[in-house]
């Protein structure tokens, strides 16, 4: 095991990384590896997976895991084989502009969402997700043959996740909003900017350390004020 650097700011510890299979609902450990803990999580998968195969001798299983499963080869395994799988899928292995596409289909209309609800015992059935599908080409070389299919790939959106986000979007941008409009204030021991440049430069820093660059509307210009100063001596008024 590799000494080092860890979450945990313990560089005396070994790392240590331990990959399992499980088979559910029961938890039954199907394959597992330990290897040390810097190695990557994607390489572990495609022999992991052909160890599961080949124990339970069939195919029609369906692999559910986290976003590490998403590597191309893993996802390639499991379709060829006959099996399927559920995992998220990051934004690195779509094509350009693929999610936008997507998302466009549904705020314009052309595309239906489908409603995933959960029942109470009590009341109607509560509204938990909404989303779409549709389906994505997929190909690999094995052997020097090439091997085509058809992934299909969710897009959908957790309301409670959506609404929390919210919440949290619209903070964000009324404490960015109150940090730029009291940035040029008088008062006693503040420093007013006399140049647009520099002004500009403060608040696109307090607006982009809040990552709402999109949400507030800026508009700059010089705002001169006329005030009438009485004579002093030899100045004059």
């Amino acid at each position: 095991m590799q000494f080092g650097q860890s979450k945990d700011s313990r560089p005396d510890l070994p790392q240590v990384k331990v990959r399992q299979a499980v088979l559910d609902p029961v938890g039954m450990p199907l394959a597992t590896d330990v290897v040390s803990g810097e190695r990557a999580d994607e390489p572990l998968d495609v022999p992991c997976s052909a160890r599961v195969q080949q124990r339970l001798g069939r195919g029609g299983l369906l692999c559910v895991g986290d976003g590490t499963r998403a590597a191309h080869a893993t996802r390639a395994l499991i379709a060829l084989s006959g099996d399927d799988s559920v995992c998220p899928l990051p934004p690195v292995p779509l094509a350009a502009g693929e999610l936008e596409a997507a998302l466009a289909r549904v705020w314009s209309g052309d595309q239906a969402l489908l409603s995933v609800l959960r029942a109470q015992e009590q009341g109607e059935p509560t509204l938990m997700a909404q989303g779409s599908e549709y389906e994505g080409p997929m190909r690999l070389e094995v052997e020097g043959q090439s091997r085509e299919w058809r992934e299909r790939r969710l897009v959908g959106r957790a309301v409670r996740h959506a609404e929390a986000a919210e919440v949290a979007l619209r903070a964000r941008v009324a404490q960015a909003k109150a940090q730029v409009e009291a940035l040029n204030l008088r008062g006693r021991g503040r420093r007013r900017f006399a140049e647009i440049a520099t002004f500009r430069e403060a608040v696109h820093d307090r607006v982009q350390r809040h990552r709402v660059e999109d949400f507030l509307w800026r508009r700059y210009g010089p705002h001169t004020t006329t005030r009438p100063v009485r004579a002093s001596k030899d100045r004059p008024a």
